[in-house]
């Protein structure tokens, strides 16, 4: 019967270390897991960062369309203030 002890006593020695290994392993992993997530909740606040930028960029750009039919506007009104111009004639070499 203490042959049989010893072989329970050695079986539970050795299902205990199995146990610690298994433990250690998944510390290990919660561990990554918990660094990963730090990680991506970094790489989100990054994300959500540019978005905002992105979003300001396009809500302050002009499209040249826009930029043009200004130029256009711009440049018709001071024509009708200013008076015409009048080309100037070169003179003539003897």
């Amino acid at each position: 019967m203490s042959q049989r002890t010893g072989e329970i006593e050695s079986y539970v020695k050795r299902v205990g270390e199995h146990i610690n290994v298994i433990y250690s392993r998944l510390n290990e992993i919660n561990r990554k897991i918990d660094e990963i997530e730090g990680k991506l909740t970094k790489l989100k606040a990054e994300l959500t960062n540019d978005a905002n930028a992105i979003s300001d960029l396009k809500i302050s750009m002009v499209q040249k369309t826009e930029f043009d039919e200004f130029i256009n506007r711009l440049t018709e009104s001071l024509r009708e203030l200013l008076p015409p111009v009048e080309a100037e004639e070169t003179p003539k070499e003897e």
